[in-house]
């Protein structure tokens, strides 16, 4: 009942199991990244997925499914900038209305190389120049935050990246590719960040949303009350990691 002329206003628990997850996966080639964000469509939290599938070749694992939209289609042209922004705001106008429950993003790298930067620099060739990268940055950031507004929208929105080896003079620590100042404004806007890669026997897959130390990432963002998201994930499937997110909201 709304208290003089207040309207009535939701609590966090009215919220709690509404909203979708935004998630950043990132490991090496052949880990089977773009197959566990697919298994989203087996989740009656995840159906039905849309694949923004930029990567050559990075469908290759799911050729098998007819069950999951794919953008662009792959007989057609090379895509622009211009032409993955008018559907991605289509998406985001549809806001709840849209038939697509979880939006995966493969992968953040081609999205920057082979979209952004030839949209900034004019061409495909050309790397920016100094005065460019953070107009790169941007836009970037402006299209993740975008998409990652549909949360609200109960819309899970995953982004797949690849990652790469720095070397100093003790040990290997592995990163998000991409520029420093882009990665590092990544890992800010996005904060649920996992790991994957295989087990030290090669034998299992291991889902980690806390980073070892040799891994550079965010912890996840764990609720402070309510059950809690477990940070590992043996061979998961996105349905194991919805539930619990579901749960943890």
């Amino acid at each position: 009942m709304a208290i003089g002329g207040l309207p009535k206003f939701s609590t966090p628990k009215d919220l709690a199991g509404k909203t979708g997850l935004g998630l950043l996966i990132f490991g090496p080639p052949g880990v089977g990244k773009t197959t566990l964000a697919a298994t989203a469509q087996d989740s009656e939290f995840g159906k039905d997925v849309l694949l923004f599938e930029l990567d050559p070749g990075g469908a290759d694992s799911i050729r098998d499914r007819d069950d999951i939209a794919l953008w662009p289609d792959p007989n057609g042209p090379d895509p622009t900038w211009a032409d993955f922004r008018k559907v991605v705001d289509q998406v985001v106008a549809a806001g709840s209305n849209s038939p697509y429950k979880t939006l995966v993003f493969d992968s953040i790298s081609s999205i920057y190389d082979d979209l952004i930067k030839p949209k900034v620099v004019g061409n495909t060739e050309k790397q920016p120049q100094l005065n460019q990268w953070g107009e790169c940055n941007r836009y970037l950031i402006k299209f993740m935050m975008d998409v990652l507004s549909l949360n609200t929208k109960g819309i899970n929105v995953i982004f797949i990246g690849h990652n790469v080896e720095e070397k100093d003079e003790d040990s290997v620590l592995i990163r998000l590719a991409g520029t420093p100042k882009g990665r590092d404004e990544i890992l800010r806007n996005i904060g649920n960040v996992g790991y994957y890669d295989f087990d030290r026997r090669k034998v299992d897959r291991v889902l980690k949303l806390k980073p070892e130390r040799k891994v550079d990432g965010p912890k996840f963002r764990q609720p402070r009350t309510g059950e809690q998201m477990p940070l590992e994930f043996t061979n998961p499937s996105m349905d194991d990691i919805l539930r619990y997110a579901r749960k943890a909201g």
